[in-house]
């Protein structure tokens, strides 16, 4: 993992899990607020979304591939870091449309 921390990103998925809340409404909330913290959502990042929203116990279970189909689904979320000023642009204007929303 050489663009995100794996400390910084624990974190950031900690405090987005808290927040949010751990149930399956929550994961674009969740997905949102990591792809706002880092411009993009790490790979290595689902994992550790799915390990602290699953609860078999209750009957939610979401595998990684759930999660990267949310991900890579939305317009609004990047699966990979973006690269140049023009996406840097693109990324502030779908930040900006997405506070809109909300």
């Amino acid at each position: 993992m050489n663009q995100v921390s794996e400390i910084k990103m624990d974190e950031v998925i900690q405090h987005a899990v808290e927040h949010h809340g751990g149930e399956r409404a929550s994961v674009i909330p969740i997905l949102s607020e990591i792809n706002e913290t880092f411009g993009y959502i790490p790979l290595e990042a689902l994992g550790k979304i799915r390990r602290l929203i699953n609860t078999p116990e209750e009957g939610l279970f979401l595998a990684d591939s759930h999660l990267y189909a949310t991900a890579s689904f939305y317009s609004m979320f990047s699966v990979k870091p973006w690269e140049n000023t023009s996406s840097v642009f693109a990324r502030a204007l779908r930040v900006m449309w997405w506070a809109r929303v909300k």
